[in-house]
């Protein structure tokens, strides 16, 4: 599930640009709260049937098919690839909560997790899959390309991960995504800032319309847990 989430959110982010990605990705709260009410009994209210269209309408101006002049190489590609992020990481996360709600230690968890992803990317990058825009694996080490990589999974990877992994069985899931929702503002902002990236006015509405449907569920989606524990 993270192996496909990567490949779908790496690729959104090579056609829509890294902030529109982002933002696309953290869609998946609305995902985990309807998940969450099926598989765990946490009710949300009537607000995430508000959210539903808003997100829905967020992601055609994002897509640019009614925008002369949309930011990146292929916008809809982009969002088809955001998209699949979304479902394929609130699936991961779900799962993720579900299989540690004995409250194991993080980095026994943390480890699988990472085992599986890494398989699951060597298998995916082995895939003749170029016609959809994901070139193989290439296993040559460049630097300083591969020295940020290295920082990167040491430091926000490895620590981060283990901080969402401890507090994963501890908080109502919704509540959970809202609490890394800092990511997609603050990957629009470094996009802008660091690399030039410009969304169009649509695409900025968008965006701000995914935003609001986000933040409405996590702020007022109710998650009353209706478990009958034995």
């Amino acid at each position: 599930l993270l192996a496909i989430d990567f490949v779908g959110y790496h690729s959104a982010i090579d056609f829509i640009g890294s902030g529109i990605a982002t933002m696309i990705g953290n869609s998946q709260v609305i995902i985990v709260t309807l998940a969450s009410w099926w598989l765990f009994g946490e009710k949300p209210n009537r607000y995430i049937l508000f959210s539903l269209p808003m997100v829905m309408l967020g992601l055609l101006l994002i897509s640019g098919i009614w925008d002369e002049n949309p930011y990146g190489s292929d916008p809809v590609k982009g969002v088809i690839g955001g998209v699949v992020a979304a479902i394929f990481y609130s699936s991961f996360l779900i799962l993720y909560r579900y299989s540690n709600r004995a409250q194991a230690p993080s980095v026994n968890l943390q480890l699988d997790a990472t085992a599986g992803a890494a398989s699951g990317l060597l298998f995916v990058g082995l895939l003749p899959l170029s016609s959809a825009g994901i070139e193989p694996l290439d296993f040559s080490i460049t630097f300083p390309g591969h020295g940020w990589l290295l920082i990167l999974a040491l430091s926000c990877q490895v620590i981060g991960w283990i901080a969402i992994t401890y507090a994963l069985p501890r908080l109502p899931a919704a509540h959970t995504s809202f609490a890394v929702l800092l990511q997609p503002i603050l990957t629009i902002l470094w996009g802008i800032l660091l690399l030039s990236e410009q969304p169009s006015t649509q695409q900025a509405l968008g965006m701000f319309l995914i935003f609001s449907a986000i933040i409405a569920v996590t702020l007022f989606g109710r998650a009353d847990n209706t478990e009958i524990e034995s």
